[in-house]
């Protein structure tokens, strides 16, 4: 697995500098920080990370709009959200524009952000739960999602047991029980998330399951 290159984006210096530090305790590379969101595509252009730590309400640009303008670009860089906002339109709209993962500041604990880290880039289990992937399906808007032709070609290149574990993921499965749904390894399926990640042009385990949502293999339940 690739090593972790990890840029911080937070118009809080003191946050940044205490998020540098745990990550930097766990041998995670941090690139660079930066304090507000009109900086957060020339910084990505720059430090080339594989993850992005975005705060939502920042100066010039907020978190959403420097989301959106990142993973237009460049789409294999896995952007997490650590906001104060604790509202699932936000949520969703953030997972449905691209993010990996949606973190509260005051949820979460830091000492844990290192391996939470390190099991999105292991294509690991999801941080987000798959019902709050089906809101963020249900917020969807249309010219985001792409033309169903071109979701159809991406899943052609699968073969047929990457489309049953791209259809577990979208369910919520994780490694471990999609190995022993499909009787065969650990390392088996960690091999095939990859090749998926890679087939269909995400970055992470989030994407991959909305993905399957978008595309019809998961009934989206209200």
């Amino acid at each position: 697995m690739p090593p972790i290159r990890a840029l911080i984006i937070d118009d809080d210096p003191e946050l940044c500098n205490l998020i540098q530090l745990q990550l930097e305790r766990a041998k995670i590379n941090v690139v660079g920080m930066r304090h507000d969101g009109a900086h957060a595509l020339d910084a990505v252009v720059e430090l080339s990370p594989s993850m992005l730590l975005l705060d939502i309400s920042m100066p010039k640009m907020d978190g959403l709009q420097a989301l959106r303008a990142v993973k237009s670009r460049y789409p294999s860089v896995s952007v997490i959200i650590l906001t104060a906002h604790k509202r699932q339109e936000l949520l969703a709209r953030a997972i449905a524009q691209g993010a990996a993962a949606y973190l509260v500041k005051t949820e979460i604990d830091l000492d844990t952000l290192p391996r939470m880290l390190e099991t999105l880039s292991a294509g690991g289990e999801a941080i987000v739960e798959p019902t709050l992937l089906r809101d963020a399906f249900r917020m969807i808007d249309p010219s985001i999602v792409g033309p169903e032709s071109e979701r159809l070609e991406l899943l052609g290149n699968l073969t047929d047991q990457e489309r049953r574990i791209l259809e577990l993921m979208g369910e919520g499965h994780t490694n471990d029980e999609i190995a022993n749904h499909l009787y065969v390894s650990y390392n088996t399926i960690k091999s095939h998330v990859q090749n998926i990640f890679k087939k269909l042009g995400v970055s992470d385990r989030t994407q991959a399951a909305l993905f399957a949502l978008r595309s019809g293999m998961v009934r989206n339940e209200a």
